[in-house]
C-alpha cells in the first residue's frame, strides 16, 4: 500500500475517533442537564404518580429557616440555570427548561406538557405557582415565595408553552430582593384539567445561578 493511501486512511480513523469523543462529551453534557424534576400526578383522590426524591419541601409558614444539610445538598446538586435543553419532569409528563440572562440579572423559565402530559389533563389545562424559594447556603438564607408572585393562574390549551420570569422578587418577610451568584431558585407549579374527573398535577424544578 503507497504512502498516499495509508495517509488517506490515517486520517479517517482520526476523523472518526475525533467525532465519536465529540459524541460522547455531547451525551454527557446532555444528560448533565437532562436531571428530572419532582412530578405529583393526581386522578381525583387517587395518586398516580409521586416522585418521593422530589427536590424540596415547602414551608411558608415562616419568613426564614435554617439552611439545612437537606437544602445544602439541592444547592450543590441543581443543575445550571443556563440549560440549553429541556429538563423531564420523572414521570414524563412535562418538561421545563430555566436560562439566566446575567447582563439583566434575570431568570427565564418555561414549562410545557408531553404528549402524555396532553393526554392525561386533556385539551385545556390551568398553570398557576404554588410556591418557590431561593436560598442560597454561601450566603446563608432561604427565602419562600408567593405562589401568585411566580406564576398567576393562567388557563390556556394543553400545547401551551408557560413561561415567566424572575427579577427582583418579593418574599415572606421582604421585597424587592435582587438574585445573586450562587442562588437556588425553585419553582412550584400547579396544575388543575378543565375536564369534569379535575385531574391534577403538582411540578417542582430548581436551577442554580
Amino acid at each position: 500500500m503507497n504512502s498516499f493511501f495509508k495517509k488517506l486512511i490515517s486520517s479517517i480513523s482520526a476523523t472518526f475517533l475525533l467525532f465519536s469523543l465529540m459524541g460522547v462529551v455531547a451525551v454527557q453534557a446532555e444528560d448533565s442537564t437532562s436531571q428530572p424534576y419532582s412530578e405529583l400526578i393526581m386522578q381525583g383522590h387517587e395518586n398516580i404518580y409521586s416522585d418521593s426524591n422530589s427536590e424540596r419541601s415547602t414551608n411558608i409558614s415562616e419568613p426564614t429557616v435554617t439552611i439545612t444539610s437537606e437544602q445544602q445538598a439541592r444547592d450543590i446538586y441543581a443543575p445550571p440555570c443556563s440549560a440549553s435543553t429541556w429538563r423531564p419532569g420523572a414521570a414524563g409528563y412535562s418538561r421545563s427548561i430555566q436560562q439566566y440572562d446575567s447582563l439583566t440579572n434575570t431568570l427565564q423559565w418555561g414549562f410545557e406538557f408531553t404528549p402524555l402530559g396532553i393526554s392525561f389533563f386533556g385539551p385545556v389545562v390551568s398553570v398557576s405557582g404554588s410556591g418557590g424559594s431561593v436560598s442560597n447556603t454561601n450566603l446563608g438564607y432561604y427565602r419562600s415565595l408567593f405562589g401568585g408572585s411566580i406564576y398567576d393562574v393562567h388557563t390556556q390549551a394543553s400545547n401551551y408553552l408557560f413561561h415567566g420570569s424572575i427579577k427582583n422578587y418579593n418574599y415572606i418577610g421582604g421585597q424587592a430582593a435582587a438574585l445573586n451568584s450562587g442562588d437556588v431558585i425553585t419553582i412550584d407549579l400547579n396544575a388543575i384539567s378543565a375536564l369534569p374527573s379535575k385531574p391534577t398535577g403538582q411540578f417542582s424544578f430548581s436551577c442554580k445561578i
